[in-house]
């Protein structure tokens, strides 16, 4: 359950009607863009993974030719 309270600056005191949809102010609503998609280019990576100062030092250990 849930309940949904509608609070509008212009609604009188005790008038406990619907008010409506609420109006959206102008240049606040969403929309989908019509546009060209925006060309966002992947900045080139500066280092090797893995040598960053404080990068992690774990190796895979090597296989091991015995079985248990």
């Amino acid at each position: 359950m849930f309940t949904t309270l509608k609070v509008r600056a212009n609604q009188p005191a005790g008038d406990y009607r619907d008010p409506g949809d609420y109006a959206q102010p102008a240049g606040t609503q969403a929309y989908e863009w019509q546009g060209a998609p925006a060309h966002t280019p992947r900045p080139a990576r500066a280092d090797t993974p893995g040598t960053v100062p404080g990068a992690a030092t774990a190796r895979k250990p090597a296989a091991s030719s015995h079985q248990h």
